[in-house]
Order: C-alpha cells, then structure tokens, then sequence
C-alpha cells in the first residue's frame, strides 16, 4: 500500500489546505448537513444514502477525466471504482452521522480521502482492490446498522 504514496514535489502545507478547503468544507456542508436530511426524511437512511452517493459521485465526473492518466481501456474500471468508492463512502459517512450527528466528523474523513489521494500514485489494479475492499466493507456495514442499531 505504501508503495502506491508519492509524496513527489507537491508541497504538503498547501495540499492540506487546498484538499481541507476545495471540498470537504464546502460540499459537506450541502451533501450531509442539507441532502442527508431531506433525503432521509422522504426515502429513509439506505436508498438516501446510496442517492446522495450516486449524485455526490457524478458531481465529481470532470476530476474522473481532468484528474486522472487513465484514458485507455483502464478509464472503465477507474470510473467504475469511483462510483462504488464514493457511493460506499457516503453511505459510510451517513452511518456515522446517524450516531455522531457532527458534520466535522465528514469534513475531516472527506479531507483525509482528499489528502490521500493528493499524494496517491496507483496503477489500475489498486483501484480495482479499492472497489472490492468497499464491496465488502459497506454492506458489512449496513448489516451491522440495521441488525444492532435499527435505523430504517
């Protein structure tokens, strides 16, 4: 996994603050402190919480190409990673939120994804690993939700 990190010559103070400031202030505060709420009011926590992953997911399309290498045959399963990725993340942050209801605990893990990726350089298959590991983790996830702690 380390050897996917390379802190190469981007300066660390200003990725935390473009990677704390571009994003995680902003739409955390529209995505979880607004969406989440509505949302969950008319479709109840899990089909709210994959609709707001699937909206959050496609807000970000224009990185998927700005942002990425991968404009051959390996764009497919690097979007395909996004949509499972961030749509699982949402749903994992919403998870936390239904415990927790403290928008600074979305802030700081969107803020960590972002800084992790500043300073990631991976081929294809880590992101193919990535998708797995959130296939799993997250429906593991929403069992452990609704078997202990019942929120619809």
């Amino acid at each position: 996994m380390l050897s996917y990190i390379n802190p190469g010559t981007t300066a660390l103070p200003l990725s935390i603050f473009l990677s704390l400031t571009s994003g995680p202030t902003g739409e955390e505060l529209g995505w979880r402190g607004f969406m989440r709420e509505e949302f969950n009011k008319r479709y109840g926590f899990l089909k709210s919480s994959v609709c707001q992953g699937l909206i959050w997911c496609f807000w970000h399309t224009l990185l998927w190409v700005v942002d990425s290498e991968f404009t051959d045959w390996r764009a497919i399963p690097y979007v395909i990673s996004n949509i499972v990725v961030i749509t699982s993340i949402t749903v994992l942050m919403n998870i936390f939120l239904e415990q927790h209801n403290n928008l600074l605990y979305s802030v700081l893990l969107h803020f960590g994804f972002n800084i992790f990726y500043v300073f990631l350089d991976a081929d294809i298959g880590f992101f193919v690993i990535l998708t797995v590991l959130y296939l799993v983790i997250t429906p593991l996830a929403v069992w452990i939700l609704l078997r202990f702690w019942h929120i619809n």
